[in-house]
């Protein structure tokens, strides 16, 4: 992974723990991460204020192989590993990993959940809201292109409140995560 260094909101301190201790505190589920990666770009050179035009929140359609979910729409996450320090840190990983984008901020926690799979058993989803790195050439209003590993995800989107989501399909659990996405960050940054 490209070396990252992210500030850690207050909102989401408490998670700054090790994996040992959030696992205890979880016995029995499996911990996975949403991440909601949000960017709220300034608008085009032209704008008298250069205020920020509202945030965009990043989707990606799985693979059309993918055993569970082909071809629906997520929010990018994962599972921690070994060498993870703290669920943050998986947070800044699985990011990367799946967007090649490198997180900056990580802002908040919103709403989880808890599911089970016949394969795995019970897990626990902490979902996250979190900033990237957006260069300069980026300023013109639109927000960075994530990189995709095409073994996982074939498309993405930026999606902002307001749009219609049922053009995206996904189920009806990520469908709730990803507006929930959206009311935390326009919540942030209006």
């Amino acid at each position: 992974m490209s070396a990252s260094t992210y500030t850690i909101s207050p909102a989401v301190h408490e998670r700054n723990i090790p994996l040992e201790e959030l696992c205890v505190q979880n016995e029995g589920k499996r911990i996975t991460v949403g991440i909601a990666i949000v960017t709220a770009v300034t608008k085009a050179p032209s704008s008298p204020t250069g205020s920020l035009q509202k945030p965009k929140l990043l989707l990606l359609q799985r693979a059309a192989n993918e055993d569970a979910y082909p071809n629906m729409y997520e929010l990018p996450g994962g599972n921690w590993e070994k060498n993870d320090e703290t669920i943050l840190h998986t947070v800044a990983r699985e990011a990367f990993e799946e967007t090649g984008l490198v997180v900056t901020s990580i802002c908040t926690e919103f709403d989880g959940f808890e599911y089970t799979t016949a394969r795995r058993g019970p897990a626990k989803q902490l979902n996250f809201l979190v900033e990237v790195h957006s260069d300069d050439s980026n300023a013109g209003g639109e927000p960075p292109e994530p990189t995709l590993n095409a073994e996982e995800h074939q498309a993405y989107a930026w999606v902002e409140e307001g749009d219609d989501l049922e053009k995206f399909p996904m189920s009806d659990s990520m469908r709730t995560v990803v507006q929930n996405a959206l009311t935390q960050a326009t919540a942030i940054y209006s």
